[in-house]
């Protein structure tokens, strides 16, 4: 039952997906305070990285709030990178809210500040930026600025993007000439989206590095009390919601907001499906283009390989993974249930594993071609083989949970037989199990069984 209209302002979530303060920036005390007293400590540059929508924006948003409280003439150049479409409308908009800020923290200083000419583009406007920095700090030698650039990553898609890092990387090194403090947020790493345009990554070892990462367990909860008891909630409830989205603000914030809407946390579960789904697969673009998906995919699912310890501790500092005990053994799964299901169906869809999927597959045909013919266990053969070698009914049985619950979570038919949910090593357990049924195809005759 969904609650009336004129109720629906007082939903504590009213408006997820956009940028929060105060109490609402649930669970990022120990990052807003850590970042702000490093920013006002000394001139330093900060890099803020984390996956879509976990906070980025917000976290830096109440980190700037509580710098320009505590240093109120520093000014403060706040700027959204996906405003701009180039190096041109970037540098004369940094002069002139450059100019803003000073006529508001501090007149004196403006007119250290000359106007952009209404025709300058990147060259002549980043001149006026670099000669009025160092104006500033000529006057005062204590003086300084923070040029703060939220999604970073769009820099990616300018022509002159590569002209922008450097003058960025020229700001930011030279201290005692400019007394610049950079704080820079993306989904990228900063590195890559430096090597991506230039081949090395400077900037990215001159910043001091912050991963945004899903909420603990713990801070979840905290934001789960918002609701205040308008929505029943059980043991099952407040499980539901953790291994649905994992901690994530974005994906808790959403289904919350739906589950106070409709009174009931499966139903919320039930509205955000198509869009958690979305959300994933933006997610999937961001790590495929970062080199970083198919080792998340392999860590996590299937075969379980290791990966580059390079890649495995980018993995980590996101949060896309956690470190769980399964049957005595310690293993890596998705940052949520939820995602760990979206990552298993992407090893079995993604064609960037072709040749091993390829191989997956015919195999898999094969033993259902062997098993179900007529003189071996006929069409209804998964039955009759479980009832025939009981040690292969918990496999069967997990493959068929596995398939339930892929279709719960995300609102999808379910492949086409059990097969599509064995692991490669299950494969050969079934054959090793049913080797009567294909001894006479691997050994010819032998009665050798296979170790």
């Amino acid at each position: 039952m969904t609650t009336s209209s004129q109720n629906r302002g007082a939903n504590p979530f009213v408006g997820y997906g956009h940028v929060v303060e105060g109490p609402r920036l649930v669970g990022r005390e120990a990052e807003v305070r850590e970042l702000h007293e490093l920013l006002a400590a000394d001139v330093a540059s900060i890099a803020i990285e984390g996956q879509n929508r976990v906070g980025k924006s917000s976290l830096l948003n109440e980190v700037l709030n509580r710098f320009s409280a505590r240093c109120p003439t520093v000014p403060v150049v706040h700027l959204a990178m996906s405003l701009f479409d180039g190096g041109d409308d970037f540098c004369c908009e940094a002069v002139e809210e450059l100019q803003d800020q000073l006529q508001a923290c501090d007149p004196d200083k403006r007119s250290l500040v000359p106007d952009v000419p209404p025709d300058a583009g990147r060259i002549v406007a980043g001149k006026i930026l670099r000669r009025a920095l160092r104006a500033l700090v000529r006057k005062d030698g204590n003086f300084r600025v923070v040029l703060a650039l939220d999604e970073l990553d769009f820099i990616r898609s300018w022509s002159d993007g590569g002209a922008i890092l450097r003058l960025l990387r020229e700001l930011a090194n030279n201290v005692p000439r400019y007394r610049l403090s950079l704080v820079l947020v993306s989904r990228h790493r900063l590195r890559v989206i430096e090597e991506s345009m230039m081949g090395l990554s400077n900037l990215a070892d001159m910043c001091e590095h912050m991963f945004v990462r899903p909420l603990e367990a713990s801070q979840l909860d905290e934001m789960i009390q918002r609701l205040g008891g308008t929505v029943p909630l059980g043991e099952a409830d407040i499980n539901t919601i953790w291994s649905h989205t994992g901690g994530h603000p974005f994906l808790a914030e959403m289904l919350l907001f739906h589950a106070w809407e409709n009174q009931s946390v499966e139903a919320g579960v039930a509205r955000v499906l198509a869009t958690t789904f979305e959300f994933y697969r933006h997610l999937r673009d961001l790590l495929d283009d970062d080199g970083s998906l198919e080792h998340l995919v392999n860590l996590t699912v299937g075969r379980r390989e290791k990966i580059p310890q390079s890649r495995f501790v980018v993995l980590r500092a996101y949060g896309l993974v956690r470190e769980v005990e399964e049957k005595g053994t310690r293993i890596w799964l998705g940052w949520s249930e939820h995602f760990q299901g979206f990552l298993e169906m992407l090893w079995r869809e993604e064609p960037g594993w072709e040749q091993w999927h390829a191989t997956e597959q015919a195999l898999r045909d094969f033993i259902e071609r062997t098993l179900s013919h007529e003189e071996k266990h006929g069409p209804e053969w998964v039955e009759k083989v479980q009832k025939k070698y009981k040690n292969l009914a918990p496999l069967f049985e997990r493959c068929q949970a596995q398939a339930d619950k892929e279709q719960r979570s995300f609102d999808l038919p379910v492949a086409g037989r059990l097969l599509d949910y064995t692991y490669p090593l299950e494969l050969w357990h079934i054959i090793s199990t049913c080797w009567e049924d294909f001894r006479d195809v691997f050994t010819a005759g032998s009665d050798a069984h296979p170790r």
